[in-house]
């Protein structure tokens, strides 16, 4: 009989602590789990404040950063089904934050938009002081000691991808 997963998981880590300083990864592994964990109840405590879920404003991140969208590009940033992105759409779009609109370069596409307004302006006034707060961190860096945390952001997003990927299947 095979040993679970999760008892195979922890053999590996194990057997891998056991090349490193095993004070230096764990510590590393500590400080991911209570940046992912602030992270997630920071969008959490937003998100209540406007009532919104995490994924509802993760959307409106993707389509403030990026710009229009199609329901299918949604899909793929937010990992949900097409069903669960269609009401996703409807929701903010009954809040008026965002429109669907004919895309003009291809009218058999869909186009969803922010919507510039109060709903709006509000979430960007509960980012604003972690937005500024970031920025001032990030400068306190040298540019070399920038790139070095450029590099291991980078890294760390590619990880996770990779793992998700393996999750799904794909």
């Amino acid at each position: 009989m095979a040993a679970p997963p999760f008892i195979l998981a922890t053999k590996i880590i194990r057997e891998y602590d056991a090349s490193m300083t095993r004070t230096t990864s764990r510590e590393f592994e500590n400080l991911g789990r209570e940046t992912s964990l602030a992270t997630v109840m920071y969008h959490h405590t937003v998100g209540a404040a406007v009532g919104l879920s995490v994924v509802e404003l993760q959307c409106i991140d993707l389509l403030g950063r990026d710009g229009p969208q199609t329901a299918g590009a949604i899909v793929r940033h937010t990992g949900l089904t097409s069903g669960s992105v269609t009401g996703l759409i409807t929701r903010l779009r009954d809040r008026g934050l965002v429109t669907r609109e004919v895309d003009p370069t291809d009218r058999r596409r869909v186009l969803v938009s922010l919507v510039p307004g109060p709903a709006l302006e509000r979430i960007t006034v509960l980012y604003a002081p972690i937005d500024i707060a970031f920025q001032r961190l990030v400068h306190s860096y040298a540019p070399d000691e920038r790139e070095l945390l450029r590099g291991f952001i980078e890294q760390m997003i590619a990880l996770l991808h990779e793992q998700i990927d393996e999750i799904l299947g794909l």
